[in-house]
């Protein structure tokens, strides 16, 4: 695939090019923004999805992708599970790609005002790894389009193997753990056993529970699936921002 038919999201922003004079928009009565501010703005946004721990594209109608962030793509140089294939997308197998696909034909025919927007949720077995990739296809809004008759859908790949990890200093910060309070938590959001978590640490289980105890009561929570899922849906997996490590207390 041609480098001007698919770009990451930096390479997006790179090739973005200001064109003269103001945009014809105006936001909450502000100052029509420039071409500039346009180009800038459209950059950070890219720069978020850069930062996301799943991959995220817009493909056009053919599931040829137009846009992706660096976990997309990084998934995708895998060559397991989802891969392209002269340009397209396509799966490990000639069913799954079919699949993959009409998910994405069927959300590109959906338009902007039908309601609800469904999402269609693939699940695309891979050779190496044990767990599937969860691909969620869902039809996108064409109004911000010049060209209305663009034909095209989102897509969110989610590895199960590689979701980023749950971030120390925001358990700090949210839930006023201490280091090791954070670092036990963050073992155990993993999905490792207390056991597990404790000989990764280096500590001994029983100073694991009575860091768990506390880990307990500061989250309001009462027993580990819970944490888990605390943390899980609270959606600080989500973002691949670099913390600095916790120092031993």
């Amino acid at each position: 695939m041609s480098g001007k038919m698919l770009m990451t999201a930096a390479e997006t922003l790179q090739s973005a090019r200001p064109s003269d004079g103001p945009t014809a928009q105006t936001l909450h009565g502000r100052t029509p923004a420039t071409a500039d501010d346009e180009r800038c703005r459209v950059g950070q946004a890219l720069s978020l999805l850069d930062s996301f721990t799943v991959g995220t594209l817009v493909v056009d109608d053919t599931c040829r992708p137009l846009v992706i962030n660096k976990r997309a793509q990084e998934i995708i140089d895998t060559k397991d599970g989802i891969f392209l294939q002269h340009g397209r997308l396509a799966a490990n197998s000639a069913a799954s790609t079919t699949a993959l696909r009409q998910a994405v034909a069927a959300a590109s025919e959906a338009g902007p005002s039908d309601r609800p927007a469904q999402t269609i949720i693939l699940a695309l077995k891979r050779q190496e790894a044990q767990r599937e990739l969860i691909v969620s296809v869902r039809p996108m809004n064409r109004n911000g389009f010049a060209n209305h008759a663009f034909r095209g859908a989102y897509m969110v790949i989610c590895d199960p193997h590689g979701s980023g990890p749950v971030q120390p200093n925001w358990l700090r910060s949210i839930y006023g753990l201490t280091p090791a309070e954070a670092r036990l938590t963050v073992e155990l959001a993993r999905g490792g056993t207390l056991e597990d978590a404790a000989k990764t640490l280096g500590i001994t289980i029983g100073t694991a529970r009575v860091h768990l105890k506390h880990i307990f009561n500061k989250t309001e929570t009462n027993r580990q699936p819970e944490l888990v899922r605390l943390l899980l849906s609270s959606g600080m997996n989500l973002f691949n921002w670099r913390e600095r490590p916790i120092p031993n207390p």
